[in-house]
């Protein structure tokens, strides 16, 4: 019978992970025993955990996309603005935070194609990506 570890683990080396054991020795895990498998599972179960946890914010996102406007990144970041309520007709559009956009030091939320001011806007979100225009 070959050596083995109190667990009935082979101590040999084939395609295998190594730890360090309780009295100091190595403690292989071979390929196809249950100790692989065990460890392949739980990285399988680390890896969709992870996955669930990304893809439950990115529901939240959908769910209610509309942000307030404290929350927008303030770094130039183009996102898509409610702008305009109490005025006649609200808009979206996109725009961009942009500090000392004048000589006077002022700063303020602009339109990202001709960097107008705009008119103080109330809510924001992320824009959507851009769609894939490879042929």
């Amino acid at each position: 019978m070959a050596d083995t570890d109190p667990t009935g683990l082979p101590y040999r080396l084939r395609n295998s992970v190594s730890g360090p054991h309780d009295r100091g020795q190595r403690l292989t895990i071979v390929a196809g025993t249950p100790g692989m498998l065990l460890l392949e599972a739980a990285s399988r179960i680390e890896r969709q955990t992870l996955e669930i946890i990304l893809l439950t914010a990115r529901v939240a996102e959908l769910e209610e996309p509309w942000m307030p406007i404290e929350t927008a990144p303030r770094d130039g970041t183009p996102v898509l603005l409610w702008v305009g309520v109490g005025m006649s007709e609200p808009w979206a559009q996109t725009g961009r935070w942009h500090n000392a956009l004048l000589t006077n030091g002022w700063a303020g939320w602009v339109d990202t194609y001709q960097d107008e001011d705009l008119a103080e806007p109330t809510h924001w979100t992320p824009l959507p990506p851009a769609p894939d225009t490879k042929e």
